[in-house]
């Protein structure tokens, strides 16, 4: 990998260039012409050679700006209900204005709690945010009773619903 130190500085090229202009008004065999070309070609290779360096330098930055992904606890904060404050899963449901609200929560109120926008008749689907949703990881809704399981979407319903250990139930024996 080459080092900027080892490229010849602005100042070093005009002084060559200087230098070479005074030889040629002592008579020093090439013309003014000449010499301006060779300079002007001295300047270009350093500053191709101090670009080719600082890309060489970013490609080397670059894996690892690749690996600062946000966090699964980033991209969670996306997903929660201002109503309910569940995680929204999907089918992904918005207002107009893009605010997020659950398939729940969106079946008992008629306007957007953030920005108070009536729902229409249609429902408007946020895909993005469903197609990303695939890739996080969400916490169990029981995770205050102790469970630290995570799942994807699609297993987090079922492990809820049927699996969970520490889901409440209701005692068989009401009364004792």
């Amino acid at each position: 990998m080459s080092n900027n130190r080892d490229l010849p500085s602005k100042m070093e090229v005009s002084s060559r260039s200087e230098a070479n202009l005074s030889r040629t008004r002592d008579g020093g065999g090439e013309s003014k012409m000449q010499l301006r070309n060779r300079a002007r070609q001295a300047s270009i290779a350093s500053a191709t050679a101090a670009a080719a360096a600082v890309a060489q330098q970013a490609a080397i930055a670059a894996p690892k700006a690749e690996m600062d992904l946000p966090s699964n606890d980033i991209l969670l904060a996306l997903f929660e209900c201002p109503v309910c404050f569940e995680y929204v899963l999907p089918p992904i449901l918005q207002c107009e204005n893009g605010h997020l609200i659950c398939k729940n929560c969106r079946g008992m109120i008629t306007s957007c709690p953030s920005c108070r926008v009536l729902f229409g008749p249609n429902n408007i689907r946020n895909l993005i945010l469903e197609k990303l949703s695939s890739k996080v990881r969400f916490p169990c809704k029981y995770s205050s009773n102790g469970c630290l399981e995570v799942f994807y979407h699609k297993e987090k319903t079922e492990h809820e619903e049927t699996k969970c250990l520490f889901k409440p139930f209701l005692c068989p024996c009401p009364g004792e």
